[in-house]
């Protein structure tokens, strides 16, 4: 339990940040906030091991690591390349509207995970994610509709959200499978490397930066707050965690992110807040479940 709870409080304050971000960031300058933010990520969590060093005798799975961190490049890229298309929320429902189904296949094939309880639970897990797709799908519909975003734009955004929600899927799955072992503080050193390396080629050439030392200033104060101290959260909580239930879970982030643009925006939808709500009880009471399941076999 502690875990699925570690991830929820670490979603609500990313959520927060992405949701200012979305609302007050510049659109140009997506990459901008996310080579900041990884790179941040990276040097925090390298000096924490300088200062406080993991046990000597634990041994580091180096391609799991750099597995891990192709597949979050991957998707930090894809996301915050979205979030220059369509606000932050469009782009967390897509990602998580595909991110089950993702999860299913990616637990069964690509990462070879053998699903626990046989063909039963794969069963379920595919028809739970099929609907939840549908639910996340519609509200995804809603949101564009609302904020009338023009075709082309929701085309992209919502390509880039369905990579963005791929590599989630596989980073759920390796972190659980060849991570578990080590410490989080580790992983978060090794896996934002090549994150900001390619956010910083992209900006660089695609973006106008603001090099402003104010600007910069705040980047970094919602960086830390909402990406640098929650990443602890959410890796711990991930390399414990079935990936089937931690993409579920993450159908708290549009909720909490939609209800971060709507204050700081001052718009909000009814319709569209209540098919989000819908989507979160599904996940509530589809992890409620697995949990129970989960303590029939042990």
């Amino acid at each position: 339990m502690r875990y699925i709870l570690a991830i929820i409080g670490s979603l609500l304050l990313q959520s927060v940040a992405y949701g200012y971000v979305s609302a007050r960031y510049p659109s140009g300058n997506m990459m901008q906030f996310a080579f900041i933010a990884c790179i941040l990520c990276a040097l925090f969590y390298e000096l924490s091991l300088r200062i406080w060093p993991v046990e000597p005798h634990v041994h580091e799975d180096g391609r799991a690591l750099r597995r891990i961190g192709i597949f979050t490049a991957l998707s930090y890229v894809a996301f915050f390349a979205a979030m220059a298309f369509i606000p932050a929320s469009v782009v967390s429902l897509t990602e998580i509207a595909v991110g089950p189904l993702f999860a299913v296949f990616v637990s069964a094939w690509f990462v070879g995970e053998r699903l626990n309880h046989a063909r039963a639970t794969h069963r379920r897990d595919l028809w739970s994610a099929a609907g939840f797709f549908g639910v996340m799908f519609a509200a995804t519909l809603l949101v564009l509709q609302a904020v009338g975003v023009s075709l082309d734009r929701m085309v992209w955004g919502i390509v880039l959200s369905c990579f963005a929600g791929l590599g989630a899927a596989i980073i759920a799955s390796i972190a659980r499978l060849h991570l578990a072992h080590l410490s989080p503080r580790l992983v978060l050193a090794r896996r934002f490397h090549l994150t900001y390396v390619c956010a910083l080629a992209l900006g660089l050439v695609f973006e106008q930066w603001i090099w402003r030392w104010d600007f910069w200033l705040l980047s970094m104060c919602v960086a830390f707050f909402g990406v640098v101290l929650p990443m602890f959260l959410l890796q711990w909580g991930v390399q414990k965690v079935r990936p089937m239930i931690t993409m579920l879970t993450l159908a708290f982030v549009p909720a909490m992110i939609y209800v971060a643009e709507s204050v700081f925006s001052g718009h909000a939808d009814g319709w569209v807040s209540g098919l989000i709500l819908l989507g979160v009880a599904f996940a509530v009471v589809y992890t409620l479940m697995d949990m129970r399941r989960a303590q029939c076999f042990l």
